[in-house]
């Protein structure tokens, strides 16, 4: 059940219908069962793994406050993490085999909720939380719809307080939330989409598009996964806030981020804190500060990488961004001198301008490993990019605006970026109109926004990116 389509629609709304109308008492049941049923319209047969995960998060979480032992916490993780582990090993099977990795398509959701596991478990062994001691609030943790299949990544302490003390619906809140997923599926079908048709018609040739195409291929492929993310979190946050729950936001318009360190505090932003929290900190703590920040941001870059996927792709994409995140951070005090000595203050703008254009290049170069299968294909576009024959193709991108489709798709993108990152669809999306001006602002722009998903976008018809992962 995709969430862009009309089938999680009415499923949205007869669950919202159905928990305001029943008793208090049975919210967080109803809450539970349209988990379940949610899961099962992707593959029933995947139940049994949501199921053994919880149950595994929830009896390792009891003995682990009654018994603090490493070697304990060790087998918990790796028992609770076990099919995510088994998954990741059979695709790695299949891609050496050289075969399709189809018999081993993972489970909905299943990197993202055994993240939230290991981080209850976590967490209770480091007294954080306290154990829960009734499993209904474990699963409902672990099945709360709106963010199981692609986040954003919750922590035990924040979300499991908020469903247990369900409550009807907030009118004000609802209007609200009703707005933010009208947002989300324009990002993802008006805009995501759309950009997804040009990245792939540019990839899907790749050996007869000239390396200045393939460059704008890239550009235009950062900006799809993106809006697609982008997309995903803004409805996954307001199907939560329609049941009055708050979830952490994903996105702080990292493609405006002046440096890689700040592109990664904005960037998916649930899971880097995650690795963060449950991983750098824990490991860097124990070794000497430069060694350990080395070592240990490599490794969790890495890391992050295997999680997307095992293949030499997305292991090369997370070592490249941690080597890039690293010297990063070794030389930001030498690159700020020479910032201010390069630029008066009254030219910061620009500055912030030119540091900005680097790291979405540097970033986008970085898409080639998801936008493109298998290592070699992306490494020849990268060569191509590198070479002398950039510079003699540059008269080649007009190609790209050729179809009139597709200049209107990317001129949308860049509007919509633009309105986006000058907070300007929150003065829609995030408050309610005080007065006629506003009211009428408000219905022009929702009105554009519903007939332009239901005139262009293609519901139900692309996954979310990050589904897959």
């Amino acid at each position: 059940m995709i969430f862009t389509s009309y089938e999680f629609i009415v499923f949205l709304a007869v669950t919202l219908a159905v928990y305001n109308i029943a008793p208090s008492n049975y919210r967080t049941r109803i809450l539970f069962i349209a988990g379940y049923i949610f899961y099962a319209s992707s593959d029933w047969h995947h139940i049994a793994v949501l199921g053994g995960v919880t149950v595994s998060a929830f009896l390792f979480g009891r003995v682990l406050r009654a018994e603090k032992h490493v070697l304990l916490l060790t087998v918990a993780i790796i028992i609770t993490g076990l099919p995510l582990l088994l998954w990741k090993i059979g695709q790695i099977s299949e891609s050496l085999a050289d075969r399709s990795a189809i018999g081993f398509i993972i489970p909905l959701g299943l990197s993202f909720y055994t993240l939230q596991a290991v981080g209850y478990l976590l967490d209770v062994y480091w007294k954080r939380v306290k154990p829960e001691p009734r499993l209904s609030s474990v699963a409902l943790f672990m099945a709360f719809f709106p963010i199981m299949s692609a986040g954003p990544i919750e922590r035990a302490g924040r979300l499991i307080p908020q469903l247990d003390s369900m409550s009807k619906t907030d009118k004000t809140e609802a209007y609200l939330a009703i707005k933010q997923l009208l947002w989300g599926f324009f990002c993802k079908l008006v805009i995501a989409d759309k950009l997804a048709i040009i990245s792939s018609d540019i990839f899907g040739k790749s050996a007869h598009s000239s390396a200045a195409v393939l460059l704008m291929g890239l550009f235009i492929y950062s900006v799809r996964i993106y809006f697609d993310f982008y997309g995903y979190s803004i409805i996954a946050i307001a199907a939560a806030r329609l049941f009055g729950v708050e979830v952490m936001a994903n996105f702080k318009h990292p493609l405006l981020a002046s440096s890689l360190v700040e592109f990664w505090h904005r960037w998916h932003i649930s899971l880097t804190t995650w690795f963060r929290d449950y991983a750098y900190l824990p490991i860097a703590y124990k070794f000497r500060p430069i060694y350990s920040f080395t070592i240990v941001a490599l490794m969790v870059f890495v890391l992050s990488g295997i999680w997307h996927g095992t293949s030499l792709n997305f292991i090369i994409w997370g070592g490249v961004h941690g080597v890039l995140y690293i010297l990063g951070r070794l030389t930001a005090g030498y690159r700020r001198r020479l910032w201010r000595l390069a630029f008066h203050s009254h030219l910061r703008l620009l500055q912030r301008g030119i540091q900005t254009t680097f790291v979405f290049l540097l970033v986008s170069l970085t898409w080639v490993f998801f936008a493109v299968p298998g290592i070699r294909n992306a490494s020849g576009i990268l060569r191509r990019i590198f070479s002398w024959e950039l510079i003699a193709s540059f008269g080649t991108i007009v190609e790209v605006f050729s179809r009139h489709d597709y200049t209107y798709y990317l001129l949308c993108a860049v509007l919509f970026f633009m309105i986006d990152s000058l907070g300007i669809i929150r003065l829609v999306t995030d408050k309610v109109p005080a007065n006629k001006y506003e009211l009428t602002r408000e219905l022009v722009v929702i009105n554009s926004l519903a007939v332009s998903v239901l005139l262009i976008g293609d519901i139900g018809v692309r996954r979310f990116i990050y589904m897959q992962f």
